[in-house]
C-alpha cells in the first residue's frame, strides 16, 4: 500500500505555520529533505561548513558556509518565509503517518465542520498544494529518518524497512525491531535533535514522541529514554482514551486499535512533559501520530475508517495546541505538519512481491521488497606472457566478510573453477581444459596450450551462496552473465 514511486505514495502533506511563514497556498516542488533546513533557517540557526548533496563541504566548494546541518541534501524553501519577521523560538512537528495531501484537503473542503484543530493551523499556514516529495522507498523508517536529517536514505543509510549490510553480510530490520533503531543511521549525518543541542547547548530540550528516528532527543521512549513520570503518564493515558474511536474494536481492526492507543500514550507524554516544573519547555518536538496509517492499511486510503482516524488525530492535535497556548508557548512556535508517505489503494489480498522473482530464477541474494541485494563474485583472469599458464583469482564482490577463510587478502578459497576451450571456427561443444578449486588467496592456476588463442579459453566460477560467473580468459563476459535483463523480465 506504500513504498513505491507513484504519485499517490510518493507525496505527503506539508504545511508550515508560525512566525516568519507567509500563509497561503504554494505550488512548489518541495521535498522531504527541504523540511529540516527550512525550519532551521526560520529559527535563525547559523549556517555551517557542512556537506551539501554533492558530499562536499562549503570549503571544498569554495563558498561561505551555506548549510544548516552536517550533511544537507535539501534546500531552504525561501519562497514561504519572511525573514523580516521575528524568528520563532520553538519547533513542533506533527507527523500524520501515511496521509496524502489531497485526502486531507478533500475532507476539509467537503465537511466544513470537520477537523477544527487542523483548521486552526491551516488558517495561518503555508500550504504546499502538492505536498512534499518523499523519500524512496516511500515507507516509514527511511522516510522519517530523511525528514529528521534533511538527507535522502542513500546518505543516511536507513535504506529500507529491512536491508542487507554488505560489509558484514547480514540483514537488519529497523522496522521489524522498532525499538533502539537510531544507531542504524549513518554517524555522518546530523539529526534535528543534535542540531538543536549543537546550537543551543544544555539549554536545549528536545522530545521524540514515538518517532522512528530520535537520535539525540532527550526524551525518546522508543530509544529507552523516558523522562516522563510513570504514574502520571498512566493516569493521563486513561483520561485521554476518550479520544479513541470505538470503531476499531467494533470492526476487529486490531492493528488500528493498537496504533490508536499508541497515539494516546504519545499525547500523554507531551502533555506530561509540558506540565513539569523540573524540566524546561521543549524547544523541539517531533510528534508521530500513527493511527492514520493503521486506518489507511485496514480500511483503505479513501474510506470512512480513515476519516475517523483523522477526526481522532485532530482531537489530539487540539489538546497539544491548547496546552501550548495555556503556557504562552504557541505564538513562539513554528509548526510543521507533514507525513512520511502517501498511500494508494491496492488489492492487498494478492500479496504480490515481484522482487522475490530473483529467487525463483536461481539468483543468489537478499530480498526485502522492493529492494534486492545480489551476492556476486569478482573474478580476475590473467595469462602468462609465454602462453603456457594462466591463473584465476576469485573474491566476493563485496569484499571479505568477517570469518572468511582468507579475509586478510580478500580471496575466496574453495570456489569451483571450470576451464574449457571454445574453438569458434570449428563449432561444436567446448572441450574441458582444467577443473579445480581456488586455494589460499582465492587463486587457481592451470596450464594453457600455447597454440590456443586467449579468446578461445572460457572460465566458469561457482561458489556456495554466490551467483556464478562466466567469462573469457581475455576478460570478455559470456552471455549467461550479460543477459540478466532477460532472466529477470523474459
Amino acid at each position: 500500500q506504500h513504498g513505491a514511486l507513484n504519485v499517490r505514495q510518493s507525496r505527503a502533506l506539508l504545511w508550515l505555520a508560525g512566525s516568519r511563514v507567509r500563509p497561503g497556498p504554494y505550488d512548489l516542488a518541495a521535498r522531504a529533505v527541504d523540511i529540516a533546513p527550512t525550519a532551521l533557517a526560520a529559527l535563525d540557526f547559523p549556517r555551517i561548513d557542512g556537506l551539501d548533496a554533492s558530499g562536499r563541504s562549503s570549503t571544498e566548494r569554495g563558498v561561505d558556509p551555506d548549510v544548516y546541518l552536517a550533511r544537507q541534501d535539501g534546500r531552504v524553501l525561501e519562497e514561504i518565509l519572511d525573514f523580516d519577521e521575528k524568528p520563532p523560538e520553538r519547533l513542533y512537528f506533527f507527523l500524520l503517518d501515511g496521509i496524502h495531501p489531497t485526502e486531507l484537503e478533500d475532507r476539509l473542503e467537503s465537511d466544513p465542520d470537520a477537523l477544527p484543530n487542523l483548521r486552526r493551523l491551516r488558517r495561518r499556514a503555508a500550504v504546499l498544494r502538492s505536498g512534499s516529495i518523499v523519500n524512496f522507498p516511500s515507507i516509514t523508517w527511511p522516510s522519517h529518518t530523511a525528514i529528521a536529517t534533511g538527507v535522502w536514505c542513500g546518505h543516511h543509510d536507513v535504506v529500507n524497512p529491512s536491508y542487507y549490510l554488505r560489509d558484514v553480510g547480514e540483514p537488519v530490520s529497523p522496522q521489524g525491531q522498532q525499538l533502539y533503531t537510531e544507531g542504524f543511521a549513518s554517524p555522518g549525518v546530523e539529526s534535528l535533535y543534535e542540531a538543536f543541542r549543537r546550537v543551543r547547548g544544555c539549554r536545549s530540550f528536545s522530545v521524540a514522541i514515538h518517532a522512528p528516528f530520535g537520535r539525540g532527543a532527550d526524551h525518546a521512549v522508543l530509544e529507552g529514554r523516558n523522562l516522563g513520570h510513570r504514574p502520571r503518564l498512566k493516569e493521563l493515558t486513561r483520561e485521554l482514551a476518550v479520544d479513541e474511536s470505538g470503531r476499531w474494536a467494533e470492526d476487529g481492526a486490531e492493528s488500528t486499535a493498537r496504533e490508536s492507543r499508541l497515539d494516546t500514550r504519545g499525547t500523554a507524554q507531551i502533555l506530561e512533559l509540558l506540565d513539569r516544573d523540573d524540566l524546561p519547555a521543549p524547544d523541539f518536538v517531533y510528534h508521530e501520530l500513527a493511527v492514520t496509517d493503521g486506518a489507511g492499511h485496514h480500511y483503505g486510503p479513501h474510506s470512512d475508517g480513515l476519516r475517523d482516524a483523522l477526526d481522532e488525530t485532530d482531537r489530539r492535535i487540539g489538546r497539544v495546541l491548547d496546552a501550548l497556548e495555556e503556557r504562552g508557548l504557541a505564538d513562539g512556535t513554528l509548526f510543521v505538519l507533514t507525513g512520511d508517505h502517501g498511500m494508494a489503494p491496492q488489492q492487498v489480498e494478492l500479496r504480490a512481491n515481484p522482487a522475490r522473482h530473483i529467487e525463483k530464477i536461481g539468483l543468489a541474494g537478499f530480498v526485502a521488497e522492493p529492494m534486492i541485494w545480489l551476492r556476486d563474485l569478482a573474478v580476475e583472469a590473467e595469462r602468462a606472457g609465454d602462453g603456457r599458464t594462466a591463473r584465476v583469482r576469485v573474491r566476493a564482490h563485496d569484499g571479505p566478510l568477517p570469518g572468511d577463510s582468507d579475509a586478510e587478502n580478500g580471496g575466496l578459497e574453495g570456489a569451483e573453477v571450470s576451464v574449457s576451450v571454445v574453438r569458434s571456427a570449428r563449432g561444436g561443444s567446448p572441450d574441458p581444459l582444467a577443473h579445480g578449486r581456488t586455494g589460499p588467496g582465492g587463486v587457481f592456476g592451470f596450464a594453457t596450450p600455447a597454440e590456443l588463442d586467449t579468446s578461445e579459453i572460457r572460465i566458469a566460477v561457482r561458489a556456495e551462496g554466490f551467483n556464478p560467473r562466466h567469462l573469457g580468459l581475455d576478460g570478455s563476459v559470456d552471455g549467461a552473465d550479460t543477459d540478466l535483463r532477460g532472466r529477470l523480465y523474459g
